[in-house]
């Protein structure tokens, strides 16, 4: 009967030193978890500080761009409108003419504005 005692403290002892290894386990496990859980916050915030300093220089760099491209399209109508008034001239009066007609402006809105261009007497070619 002694080896029947002896084989059930061996048994429980076998239980109490898993049940410790366990225990330990599951404390690894969550300090583990812990410290990956610290580990992301700082990636996710390095991200973030990235992402937003990232958005700033876009943002400058959007706005220098678009602010280059108004005033170029403000140019090139200016310039197309230079180009078509010099061509209705020379169609209405039958040659090319050396005075300047004025052309359409444009206010800041980029609307036209036709009183300059009407207040101006085309001769035909009639009218000779």
């Amino acid at each position: 009967m002694g080896s029947l005692t002896y084989d059930m403290n061996k048994l429980c002892d076998e239980i109490s030193a898993l049940r410790d290894a366990r225990g330990a386990l599951m404390k690894d496990l969550g300090k583990g978890a812990r410290d990956l859980h610290h580990i992301v916050s700082e990636m996710q915030a390095g991200f973030r500080q990235s992402h937003e300093e990232m958005a700033r220089e876009t943002k400058a760099a959007r706005v220098a761009l678009l602010s280059g491209l108004k005033r170029t399209v403000l140019d090139m109508r200016r310039g197309f409108s230079a180009d078509l008034a010099g061509a209705r001239r020379a169609w209405l009066t039958g040659h090319a003419v050396s005075e300047q007609i004025e052309p359409k402006t444009f206010n800041k809105k980029g609307e036209k504005s036709w009183r300059k261009f009407r207040s101006q007497r085309i001769p035909r070619a009639s009218q000779k």
